[in-house]
Parts: C-alpha cells; sequence; structure tokens
C-alpha cells in the first residue's frame, strides 16, 4: 500500500497535469490527516513547497495546539511555513456568512496574498474522493445545477487537488502505515454540519446499496464535468447570438433566447454569475411570456423583463447627494454667434424666464411638459413610449422644475417654453454627469 500509494500520487499529478518540478507549491494544512498525508507524499517527491495554516479559533486551544503542531513539523522538516489567526465568528456575523463559508472565504483570500508576496505557483488542498462525494451529495440535496454536480475538479485556476483520486481509507492506511502523526478535529465527531451528517449517516447507507460508491460518483463527477464543458461552450455561442452589453447593463434578447429551444439552460448558466438562483431562473423562464415590468432580486443585481428583453442590472447605488454632484449650473450673456449645444446632457434655458432655485427630483405619474418643437403639453409617460425608453431608465429619470413647472426631462428634452429664442438675453446653462450617480 505506501509503495501503491505514492505511485498513484505521481500517476495521478502527471495525468492531470496538477504541477510540474518548477513549481513553487503552497500547501495548505490543517493538521489533520488528509493534509499531513498530503505533505509527506510532496516531502517525499522532492517537490519545492512551503506550508500555510489558518487558525480559525474556533475551537479554542485545541485550535492552537493545531497550528503549533504544524509549526513543529514544518520546523522539523526545514519548510517555509504561514500561519494566521482569524476571528471566524466575527466575521461571519459581519458579512452574515455561515461559520463554514466564512472560514473558507477567508482561507482563500489569504491564500492568494501569500501567493503574490512569496511566489508560489499553486495552492494545493488536500481534498480526496470521499470529500468529493459528500460535496456533490450535499451540493444535490440543496438544489443544483449540473456545475454542483460536477464538485470538485483536480485543478480549478491555480488550486490543485493531488489527493483527489484516493478514498479515506487508502489515506488512512498509508498515515498507519508510514507512522504519520497527525492532530483530530473534534468538531468531525459533531453532526451539526451537514457534511458531517452525509459522512456519517447517508453514505454509509448508500453504500449498502453500492459498496462502489465513492468510485462510482468520482466517476460520475468526471462525466459531468465533460458534459458541463460542452454546454458551456454551447451558451457562450448563444450568449453571442442573444445578449449585448450597453452601459454595463446586459440586454438579452427573448424572441432570440425563445428560439434557442432551452431558455432555461442558457439563462441558468449566464445568470448564475450576477446572483441569480436556479428558482429564480424558473420564474424568469416563465415570464418571458407574460408583460412587461415583472422585476427578479439577487444581492447584487436586478433583472427587469421588458418588452422584447431582458435586462440585468447592478442595483442602483444612486442617492440625492450624487444626483446633485452630477447636475452643474452656469450662466452667461447670450451672443447671436452662439450656437445650441446638440448634447443631450447639456439644456440650454432662457435665464429671465426661470424661477430660482430649480429642484430635481424623480419624474412622477402625472406629470406633464411641453416636449421641445411641440405646441402642447405631453404627459412623460407617454414621452417615455413614444422614445421607447426602457423600464429601468425610466425608474431613475429626473427631471427639473421651475416652480412647478417641468424646465427639463433630464438627458432627454428641454420644455419649449424655456428654451432660448432671438429675445434671450441670458442663458441658463445646467450639464448632467450620469456618470457620477453610481
Amino acid at each position: 500500500m505506501v509503495k501503491a500509494m505514492y505511485r498513484k500520487f505521481l500517476q495521478y499529478n502527471q495525468k492531470q497535469g496538477l504541477f510540474s518540478p518548477h513549481d513553487n507549491i503552497l500547501l495548505a494544512v490543517s493538521g489533520g490527516m488528509d493534509s499531513m498525508v498530503l505533505a509527506r507524499l510532496f516531502l517525499r517527491s522532492g517537490q519545492i513547497f512551503g506550508i500555510a495554516h489558518c487558525n480559525f479559533s474556533l475551537r479554542g486551544k485545541e485550535s492552537d495546539e493545531d497550528q503549533a503542531f504544524v509549526q513543529e513539523w514544518a520546523a522539523q522538516h526545514n519548510i517555509p511555513f504561514h500561519t494566521i489567526c482569524f476571528d471566524t465568528n466575527e466575521y461571519a456575523v459581519q458579512h452574515k456568512l455561515s461559520t463554514q463559508m466564512a472560514a473558507r472565504e477567508l482561507r482563500y483570500n489569504w491564500f492568494s496574498s501569500l501567493v503574490e508576496q512569496h511566489g508560489y505557483t499553486k495552492i494545493a488542498v488536500a481534498h480526496h474522493a470521499n470529500d468529493l462525494t459528500e460535496t456533490l451529495l450535499l451540493n444535490f440535496t440543496r438544489g443544483t445545477g449540473l456545475k454542483g454536480l460536477c464538485s470538485m475538479a483536480p485543478a480549478n485556476g491555480n488550486i490543485i487537488r493531488p489527493l483527489l483520486f484516493a478514498q479515506r481509507l487508502e489515506v488512512q492506511k498509508y498515515a498507519k502505515e508510514n507512522d504519520i502523526s497527525f492532530r483530530e478535529d473534534s468538531s468531525n465527531a459533531s453532526d451539526d454540519y451537514a457534511r458531517n451528517y452525509i459522512r456519517h449517516h447517508i453514505i454509509p447507507k448508500l453504500e449498502s446499496l453500492n459498496p462502489s460508491l465513492i468510485e462510482t460518483l468520482l466517476h460520475n463527477s468526471r462525466y459531468f464535468s465533460q458534459a458541463q464543458s460542452l454546454i458551456s461552450k454551447i451558451a457562450r455561442e448563444e450568449f453571442e447570438k442573444c445578449c449585448d452589453f450597453i452601459n454595463n447593463e446586459l440586454y438579452i434578447d427573448i424572441p432570440t433566447l425563445a428560439a434557442s429551444g432551452t431558455p432555461g439552460l442558457f439563462l441558468h448558466e449566464w445568470l448564475q454569475e450576477y446572483g441569480f438562483n436556479s428558482r429564480q431562473v424558473d420564474d424568469i423562464v416563465i415570464a418571458l411570456e407574460g408583460q412587461a415590468g415583472k422585476r427578479f432580486h439577487s444581492a447584487s443585481h436586478k433583472l427587469i423583463k421588458d418588452r422584447d428583453k431582458l435586462i440585468v442590472i447592478e442595483h442602483c447605488r444612486a442617492t440625492m447627494h450624487c444626483v446633485s454632484t452630477a447636475l452643474s449650473f452656469d450662466q452667461f450673456p447670450y451672443l447671436p454667434a452662439m450656437s445650441i449645444p446638440q448634447d443631450k446632457n447639456t439644456a440650454w434655458l432662457d435665464a429671465d424666464k426661470l424661477q430660482l432655485p430649480l429642484i430635481t427630483r424623480l419624474w412622477k405619474k402625472g406629470d406633464t411638459f411641453v416636449p421641445l418643437g411641440m405646441k402642447g403639453k405631453k404627459k412623460v409617460s407617454d414621452f417615455f413610449i413614444d422614445k421607447k425608453i426602457p423600464l429601468h431608465h425610466k425608474e431613475k429619470q429626473l427631471v427639473l422644475l421651475s416652480g412647478k413647472d417641468i424646465v427639463w426631462l433630464v438627458g432627454q428634452r428641454i420644455d419649449d417654453r424655456y428654451k432660448t429664442t432671438s429675445a434671450t438675453k441670458n442663458i441658463y446653462q445646467i450639464r448632467w454627469n450620469e456618470n457620477l450617480t453610481g
């Protein structure tokens, strides 16, 4: 087993191309059995590596003893050692995360900083086949797409998993036969964590149906990964047909998407990076044939169903302070040689017709004005319809008031009654910088 495990480790790395002799690898070591076995395998291979240990301060003295154990091992073998202490619970509360997700975020952010500071080329973690199985079942239970069933990849960017070929029993046997010391994490015995419950109760029952469960799911995960790669390729091609970015907003053409035959599949691929989950995607698909105006929200974005488009935009961060700083005002005498700016974000008004100060607010239902070039009043809402203004732009539309009159539908059209004429003596100029609104 000793020779077989080491040989499989080398063969797996070579087949997957996880690292080369020229790589300087940062090895994540908790002090538990899996990471200590991986550390021994790297040590035996002669590979250049350093050790990173996170103290998450979750188990008091036990956490500190883990840290001391790993530090001592690194010193014995003259391996570069990095460590850090986190207040994981505080971070979880501040960022509204579970303890496990907080620890994961803290861990990988720190690893990235070590890579940058010390020139490491890869980050190695000690996940093995049982970890993959647990993650796959956990994702499946909570609800996931095909990507969630791929579970763990041998490599994901600069993160590698050199032990993914091995099952927990193989790792245990290698540790015993090589007299490898390690630390036991007392939290692993608790069923408070969903992963532990799956490990202790679900997997043993499934193995009674299929004794080769771990190996089966490992193979299935590889097939899922191949299928996901194919779907991602097709989704990218379809994205080019259906989607366009305008002013950092994503526009998805509904008729083209519907013609694909699988709108839900593609929307799931495209929208997950904007924080929309699978249930929301199902509701969005239903809304494709509905009336305009339906809205969906993720933590970072909102999606609006317009007439023939789905529009994905970041949540508005504009404030009234931003609005006020985005408008600039100036007044100067009118000269016959002057020409009116054609920029839609600049308005020239007859200063002597205005009642100062001018007031800025969002438009509201019932607002009317006399659009430049017209004689009678028109509802702002009708103006939007004629100009086919998208719904989300309507929501942010500002009007500039002189008394009770709208003198400028900001960025769109001035009121004809306040335009400059040959009789104008003074010009009141307003500029709108929409980039300052966030």
